[in-house]
């Protein structure tokens, strides 16, 4: 039996690499579940050290979408159960105070306003609104075809009859 080719025996490297990747990436997915890490195409792919496109591939984006939709089905799960839920940490109270964006708006543009010395409606007074005047109809212009340049033609070559030899 003749040998492999150089061609096979980098397909089948290949084939190899692959199967070895796409297995590390469904070993990652079962870590993040029993440790209730967060599961995400990008967290996957990170942590088990693959491409993204590897992840988004088909067979492998379909068990990487089924963990996402166990991880969030997992706390209604455990409370179906009686189980006790993890804790989730509470989100700290906002630092700082709230802001009224339009309260801030108006300020900004009366501001500017003062800046460029301009009177307009102040202290949140309503601005006019009128119609637009009509566009006059304007008449259409006849335009002339842009004349195209004749196509040259090559010159006609001129041969001179070939003699016939006598026998």
């Amino acid at each position: 039996m003749a040998g492999r080719t150089p061609a096979q025996v980098l397909a089948e490297s290949r084939r190899q690499t692959s199967l070895l990747k796409r297995q590390r990436v469904f070993e990652t997915v079962r870590r993040m579940l029993n440790d209730s890490e967060p599961i995400s195409f990008t967290a996957v792919a990170r942590a088990a050290g693959v491409s993204t496109w590897l992840v988004y591939a088909e067979g492998v984006r379909e068990h990487v979408q089924t963990a996402i939709q166990r991880q969030e089905r997992a706390p209604a799960t455990e409370v179906a159960e009686h189980r006790t839920p993890k804790p989730v940490a509470e989100s700290p109270e906002p630092a700082g105070q709230v802001v009224d964006l339009m309260a801030a708006l108006e300020k900004s543009v009366a501001e500017a306003r003062e800046r460029r010395g301009e009177t307009g409606p102040a202290d949140g007074a309503e601005a006019t609104v009128h119609d637009m005047p009509k566009p006059k109809k304007t008449t259409a212009k006849k335009t002339t075809p842009k004349k195209t340049p004749a196509k040259k033609t090559a010159a006609k070559k001129t041969t001179t009859p070939r003699r016939r030899k006598s026998a």
